[in-house]
């Protein structure tokens, strides 16, 4: 919070955590998982903006930048190397020698408490692939155009396929199950002459 308090200018506000007692308080409105309000976007846009300027970031894609997100730690971690080595090998597969792939884990301590970090990284994706979570929120510092690829279960409903559509992104989901029990085909689920 504090960090991202410090790109929006707003460095000097105190922050408070515990229990606290409120006249009036004010919280974002809440949605259901995969929901949004029209007025929302707006909203999300103008904050993204706000952070992505306060980074530094420019929204240029750099060619064939693919983040990949790998989950090691957690209840939903991806559940072994050899996943993680199947979902590597179907990406370079795709992009060839052309790959310019960032593998981010959330393990590297100093890259998850660095919000200027994530923000400027994403603002130069052309690709993004991530299983279901928080981190796939990041999309929206992509520039437009981009490929979103999430590792999710068939017919879930995702907040994540609204935010990749509302901020320009193609989306695409790829079905844990089949990811993990046999092998891990992206030839459909990135664009056939990637970015």
């Amino acid at each position: 919070v504090r960090q991202a308090l410090e790109l929006l200018g707003l460095g000097q506000i105190k922050v408070v955590s515990g229990l606290i007692a409120a006249e009036t308080l004010y919280l974002p409105e809440y949605t259901s998982c995969g929901g949004m309000a029209p007025d929302q976007f707006a909203y999300i846009t103008a904050l993204r903006d706000q952070l992505a300027a306060g980074a530094g970031a420019r929204f240029a894609a750099a060619p064939n930048r693919v983040i990949l997100l790998e989950r090691i730690q957690g209840k939903r971690a991806f559940q072994s190397q050899l996943t993680r080595r199947k979902i590597r090998t179907a990406v370079a597969q795709v992009f060839g020698s052309r790959l310019n792939m960032t593998v981010i884990a959330d393990t590297d301590k100093h890259l998850m408490g660095c919000l200027k970090c994530q923000i400027e990284l994403f603002s130069s994706a052309a690709a993004v692939i991530a299983q279901h979570g928080a981190g796939l929120s990041h999309v929206m510092f992509m520039p437009p155009g981009g490929t979103v690829v999430e590792i999710g279960f068939s017919g879930q409903q995702s907040e994540y396929l609204m935010l990749a559509h509302l901020f320009g992104h193609r989306y695409r989901l790829i079905d844990w199950d089949t990811c993990n029990e046999t092998h891990c085909d992206m030839s459909s689920m990135l664009p056939s002459n990637p970015p």
